[in-house]
This record gives C-alpha cells, structure tokens and sequence, in this order.
C-alpha cells in the first residue's frame, strides 16, 4: 500500500503477501473478494512479485468472468484500483467499482526517477506489447489463462 487515502480503509506503507491486508483497525481483509455493498472506500494497492501475468475476475451471480493476460517483462506488476461509493467527487456515491491495471512502475514516477526503476524509453524508440482480454461465460474458478487468452478452469 502506498500513502494512506482520504477514503482508504486500508493501512498504508505497508507490504503483504497477496490476497491478504490489513485494514486501519488491524483486521484482515482479503483483496481478491470484493467488498459488501455498503462499504465506502477509495483506494490503489500496488501488486508486485507477481509469476504469471493473468488474473480473472468473475461475478459468481452472472456466471460471467473477464480474463486479461499481459507480457509481464513489459508490465511486472498490477494497479489495484478501488472504488466503493465515496461520497465524493466525481461519483457522489453512485460508483462500485475496481481496475486492475497492469504497469510498468509501482510508485510515482518521480519516486521511480528517485530509486532509478523507471522505465526509458530512447528519443524515437518505440516498444510493442500484447494485452488480451477475453469474456467467459460459466466458469467460476480458473486455473490459468493461456497466452491467447482461453481460460482454463479449474
């Protein structure tokens, strides 16, 4: 976690071990769970370490999953972004919602240029990537997501 958010309801500047974190009050909280309806947060958890550069998310209600597979020598980690009906701007409470964005850095890119884990690019290089996202119906528990993005169930 990086610096604690105003809406945050996990502790911040600290490192776990995934799924699991620590809330402010020290409870355990499980990431790969989405929250009750009723919870209000606003928060980015960083995932590094990461050794197979897929994840699944599935609603178990609809039967329904999305799978994204990724070159993880490009992005070797995951933005966690979460957002629970904050009553703030721009949603006013309305939003619930999460992003898992893969990423190239885990901290600001000024704190990056600082630690000098930045990525560079050259004047006029140029770098390709492949991100492939697939839909799925029916599964609710996935063993992997192969490199052309057929999930694999487990």
């Amino acid at each position: 976690m990086d610096k604690a958010e105003r809406w945050g309801r996990l502790k911040a500047e600290t490192t776990y071990r995934w799924p699991y974190v620590e809330d402010k009050a020290g409870n355990k909280v499980d990431l790969s769970v989405l929250p009750a309806d009723d919870v209000v947060a606003d928060e980015t958890a960083y995932i590094t370490n990461i050794k197979e550069s897929w994840y699944t998310v599935v609603n178990p209600d609809l039967k329904l999953g999305l799978a994204l597979r990724w070159d993880l020598s490009v992005f070797p980690g995951l933005w966690f972004w979460q957002s629970y009906r904050i009553p703030d701007h721009p949603w006013f409470g309305k939003a619930y919602c999460i992003a898992l964005e893969p990423c190239s850095g885990h901290l600001t890119a000024y704190e990056q240029l600082k630690r000098g884990t930045i990525k560079k690019l050259e004047g006029n290089a140029s770098l390709e990537t492949q991100l492939t996202a697939t839909v799925f119906p029916g599964v609710e528990k996935v063993k992997t997501v192969n490199p052309d993005g057929a999930v694999v169930p487990s």
